[in-house]
């Protein structure tokens, strides 16, 4: 995707970054944590996995959450 964005002949204009990272990053942080999770049940117990994914949902809604909360005082 990466490589499709910037062969446009131009210079890589800002929405072109933001796309491009945002996508292949979503990706790479996926394939960690489906890994990560894996790797856990693997090595240790299903509780360790199921823990793994659980405190990476509630961290992630609450990321979410606080981000939406300092955005709109900015606004």
């Amino acid at each position: 995707l990466m490589s499709v964005l910037m062969d446009a002949g131009t210079p890589a204009s800002r929405e072109q970054l933001r796309i491009g990272a945002g996508f292949c990053g979503g990706f790479t942080t996926f394939s960690s944590f489906a890994y990560q999770s894996f790797d856990l049940r693997r090595t240790h117990t299903l509780l360790h996995a199921a823990a793994n994914i659980l405190v990476n949902l509630v961290t992630c809604v609450a990321a979410f959450l606080l981000g939406r909360w300092a955005g709109a005082q900015l606004a």
